[in-house]
Parts: C-alpha cells; sequence; structure tokens
C-alpha cells in the first residue's frame, strides 16, 4: 500500500472515530504520523465538539498538520448522512408476487426488523446470555446451534468478515448499556470474546481457527448515558448511530433504566416506550433485543401492553448458583415458539484471563430443566382436571393469555401435558397431565382454585 494510500486510509478511520465516534481499526493498522492523534480522539469520552478538539490539539505540534486536516476534511464528505425518509410505499398488486424473503438475525429465534424481549429474575444471567448472544451475531457463530442471518441477506462483499476461512459474515452489534456500567460490561464483554476464541487464544473445546479476531468482529456498546426512550429525539439519536453502524442487532440493558419517571404498570406511561422501541427497530432494520425483569411467578413485570407490543419475548430461568441456562417463549409472532437450554462456561484462558461463553446443553441437562411458578400453577390446575385453554386464562387472569399459551405448548412437547380430546383439528383442545399418576416437582396445586367460570 502506498503512503498516499495509507493516509487516505488513516483520515477516513478518524474521520468517523471523529463524525461518528467509532473506532474503526485498531491504532496499531496506521501509520505512525496518525497514531497519536487517533488514539487521543478514542480516549474522548464527549460528544462530536469534543473529539474535533481533541483531534485540533493533538495535530497542533506537528509538521503535517495542515496536510493531515485537509485529509480528514476531505474524509468526512465521503461520509453519507444517514437517510431521513426511509419510506416505501407498496401498491397492492405486488402482494400477488411472492412476500420477501424473511431476514433473520438468528434463524429460528430473532427476526430483523423486530422487537424481543429477554426477561428474567435477577442472577439469571440475562446480560451474560445477551452477550454471548452480541458476540456470536457479531462474528457470524450460530448461537446455540443456530446460524446467524440468512443466505440471502448477508453484508456487501465490503464488509471486513467477508473472505476465505468465514463461513459466514457477522452482523453489525450495538450494545446500550445502560445498567452495568464502563468497567462491568468492558470486563464481562472481553471475557465473551476470549470465550468465543476471538482474542487468539487456543480455548479447549472452542474451534475458532477460521473465525476472525476480536479487532475484526462489528460490535460496539455504549456506557450508560442516561436515554430516556420515552423521549422521540433519544429514539433518534439512537437510531441514527445504528444506522451510521449498520447494526442488525440492538440490545438495550436493562429496559427499567431507559424510561426515567415512567410506570411500568400503567398503559399509558408504556405506550410511548414500545412505540418508540418498534420505530427504532425499523428505521434502524434492525432487531432490538431488550433485558427486562420477571416477576415472581417467571412472567414479565409490568403492564399487559409490554407483551401485546413485542415481536419475540423469551423468558430465561438459571438459579445464581448454577450453570444451566433455561430460555422458553413466553410469546412469539409470526414465528414459532422455541425452547433452549444451554451450558453457561466460565473459565480461564491459556493466559489466565477470564472467559465466558454458551453451548448447547446435553439432553439430559435439558429434561432435568426446571418449571417456571407461572408452568407451575398450570400443572397444579390440571392435576385437578382437564381443562381447556379458556378454562386456563380464567383461572390465571393476571398471566397475559398469549403466555399460557406458549407455556402450553412447551409442556406439551417437553412432554408434561397431552391433548385429552386426541388432539384432532375440529375439536376444542382439551389438555391434562401427560401421566396423572405421576407427581411433578415445580407442579403448585392451588389450595381452592377459582372456578373457571367465575
Amino acid at each position: 500500500m502506498s503512503d498516499d494510500q495509507s493516509n487516505q486510509r488513516a483520515a477516513a478511520a478518524l474521520a468517523r472515530l471523529i463524525h461518528h465516534g467509532i473506532a474503526a481499526v485498531p491504532p496499531a493498522d496506521l501509520p505512525e504520523d496518525w497514531r497519536e492523534a487517533y488514539q487521543a480522539v478514542r480516549a474522548v469520552s464527549g460528544g462530536l465538539f469534543q473529539r474535533q478538539q481533541a483531534f485540533q490539539a493533538a495535530i497542533a505540534g506537528s509538521s503535517f498538520a495542515v496536510h493531515m486536516e485537509l485529509e480528514v476534511e476531505d474524509a468526512f464528505d465521503a461520509i453519507p448522512d444517514p437517510p431521513q425518509d426511509s419510506l416505501r410505499v407498496y401498491s397492492a398488486w405486488e402482494t400477488l408476487d411472492q412476500p420477501p424473503a424473511q431476514d433473520w438475525c438468528v434463524q429460528g429465534i430473532i427476526t430483523r426488523p423486530s422487537l424481543n424481549m429477554l426477561v428474567g429474575a435477577p442472577g439469571a444471567k440475562k446480560t451474560w446470555l445477551a452477550l454471548d448472544l452480541a458476540v456470536s451475531v457479531a462474528s457470524g457463530q450460530p448461537w446455540l446451534g443456530h446460524p446467524v442471518g440468512a443466505h440471502g441477506n448477508a453484508p456487501s462483499q465490503s464488509s471486513p468478515l467477508v473472505g476465505a476461512g468465514s463461513p459466514r459474515p457477522g452482523i453489525p452489534v450495538l450494545i446500550l448499556d445502560q445498567e452495568g456500567g464502563l468497567q462491568r460490561t468492558w470486563d464481562r464483554l472481553g471475557r465473551t470474546l476470549r470465550g468465543h476464541g476471538l482474542a487468539g487464544e487456543s480455548l479447549p473445546g472452542v474451534s475458532r481457527a477460521d473465525s476472525p479476531k476480536g479487532h475484526e468482529v462489528p460490535l460496539h456498546f455504549i456506557p450508560p448515558a442516561g436515554y430516556n426512550l420515552a423521549n422521540p429525539s433519544e429514539v433518534d439519536a439512537i437510531a441514527a448511530r445504528a444506522r451510521s453502524l449498520k447494526a442488525g442487532l440492538i440490545i438495550i440493558d436493562a429496559l427499567v433504566n431507559v424510561m426515567s419517571g415512567v410506570d411500568e404498570n400503567n398503559v399509558l406511561s408504556m405506550q410511548p416506550v414500545i412505540a418508540n422501541l418498534s420505530r427504532l427497530a425499523r428505521e434502524a432494520n434492525a432487531a432490538v433485543l431488550v433485558i427486562h425483569h420477571a416477576n415472581k411467578r417467571g412472567v414479565f413485570r409490568g403492564s399487559s401492553l409490554i407483551a401485546s407490543g413485542v415481536d419475540h419475548m423469551l423468558a430465561i430461568e438459571s438459579a445464581p448458583d448454577e450453570d444451566i441456562i433455561h430460555l422458553v417463549t413466553l410469546k412469539a409472532r409470526d414465528i414459532a415458539p422455541v425452547s433452549l437450554t444451554a451450558q453457561a462456561s466460565f473459565g480461564r484462558g491459556p493466559g489466565g484471563q477470564a472467559t465466558f461463553h454458551l453451548t448447547p446443553a446435553s439432553t439430559a441437562a435439558a429434561a432435568a430443566r426446571s418449571l417456571s411458578p407461572a408452568a407451575g400453577e398450570i400443572l397444579g390446575l390440571l392435576q385437578t382436571e382437564p381443562m381447556t385453554f379458556p378454562e386456563l386464562t380464567a383461572c390465571l387472569a393476571d398471566i397475559a393469555p398469549g403466555s399460557i399459551r406458549n407455556l402450553l405448548h412447551y409442556l406439551v412437547t417437553s412432554g408434561h401435558v397431552q391433548r385429552a380430546d386426541g388432539g384432532s383439528r375440529g375439536q376444542k383442545a382439551l389438555y391434562q397431565l401427560a401421566n396423572a399418576q405421576t407427581p411433578i416437582p415445580g407442579a403448585v396445586v392451588p389450595s381452592n382454585p377459582p372456578s373457571p367460570t367465575a
């Protein structure tokens, strides 16, 4: 590469860092003349104005200052502004042709664009699971056996992840960490990158020879910045940043931290937040995954509007002191419910640094999974007598019908429950325990069950 080409590449990287706050390349990849300025701007935690000042200060004493400033200005002109109007109007006759292919973030689990929610109790490893998902998506590695992306929706050939030995390009990821803080997220993300073999280390049981290295993975995070997603202008700012990164997955940790002053139990208060999150997914053409807390029954906390507004809600179940994680659909729109069991591996790499990654759990671990309190209540009701879906929803009136339906789907597929009517089409579904003579751990038998007709 000629000196002119190296300077142009360095100017482009520095312009992007100043304009969008994105460190696209490691400093070591830049010519020596540019490295100090790049590192000075990278160290700034403020906004555009502060980054511009840091750049000017860093080059002030250089004999190449004028040349560098002009190079960066030229590079600025080449950075496209995000589109202000992305509306596409369709005509009815177009629907006579085949619809567009489904765009996946993780096949069978997360579509894009879509709004998704991960709910779980404190200590259930929600953030760890989200970081493992982020690293898998950004590096193009399958997540818990499910491929990332779709064959027809891969990034362009300009992606740094496209090339010999890379089976599938990764999808850029943006994490809004509004709960853990810079040091905590830095540590956990570093552990997860190392756990996926993206730090150049050879890890036992992890074959990542063909994967990109850490600096090639398009994964970015924003530490706590006081976002309030009830405010449309702040959603616009996040959408613009996501578009500048071409992010296909946006992870928000956690819901309660991005809606200051909003009552999660109030429908009118929550409506703008859920609407803005859905708009963020559409405008960024990304899958948005929001981490949220579960109530004591293992169901999402807050207004029923939360469940009705999301495309896929997943419940995570894992005791703080166990390394098995269970993931089950509470509500799904246009995709089949899922039930996954994962093994969490916390360890040390060859250099002694901490690592973390998830792998699909064994069949035995999946079969031995404990039931959520809500699932236990369904089994407890069925231990009394077979019941229809409307009867169950009447008895469990404070649980969303969609959540009950998906819990029933899991209980049927896991062998806990079966159709008492034989399961024929056209018959009203009647559910009973698969083996009424065998007590089921986790089943909660109500002492005085409410009447389904009350």
